[in-house]
C-alpha cells in the first residue's frame, strides 16, 4: 500500500493561496525574556504569512466552538481565514492576532489541517478588534 503525499497537498494549498490570497501578518504576544522574578514586558512577535480572507457565516464561526450571542452575526466584524502553513514556524491559536487591511483581527479559534504531522492549512475564525 502506498502512502499519501501530504507534502504535495501542502504545496498545492500554498500555490493556490499565493495566487488567490494575500499577504497577512500573524502576531503573538510572548512573555518578556528577563529573569523568573522580573520577566520584563511582553512583546509582540510577528510572522509573515499568506492567507485567503473570506466572509464568515454563523456556521464557520461556530465550528470553532464559539457561540454567537443572540444568534446574530455582524459580517463587518467577522472573517474566515485560510492561512498557509508553509514557512510559518508557529500554529495559530486563540487570542493571536492577524493583521490585514490595516486592521488587527483576533483569532477566535483555529482547527489545523495537519494530517500525519504535515501542516497543510490553518482555517480560523477572526474578529475585528
Amino acid at each position: 500500500m502506498t502512502t499519501f503525499n501530504y507534502a504535495k497537498s501542502q504545496a498545492t494549498a500554498e500555490r493556490l493561496l499565493k495566487k488567490f490570497g494575500r499577504a497577512v501578518t500573524l502576531k503573538r504576544l510572548v512573555p518578556g525574556g528577563g529573569s523568573p522574578w522580573d520577566p520584563g514586558e511582553p512583546t509582540w512577535q510577528e510572522y509573515p504569512a499568506t492567507a485567503a480572507v473570506l466572509p464568515a457565516s454563523k456556521d464557520t464561526i461556530e465550528a470553532f466552538d464559539n457561540r454567537l450571542e443572540g444568534g446574530t452575526l455582524i459580517d463587518e466584524q467577522l472573517r474566515y481565514v485560510l492561512m498557509s502553513a508553509v514557512g510559518l514556524p508557529v500554529e495559530p491559536k486563540s487570542l493571536d492576532v492577524v493583521n490585514f487591511d490595516n486592521n488587527d483581527w483576533v483569532v477566535l479559534g483555529c482547527t489545523p489541517l495537519n494530517p500525519a504531522g504535515t501542516p497543510v492549512l490553518y482555517p480560523m475564525g477572526v474578529k475585528r478588534q
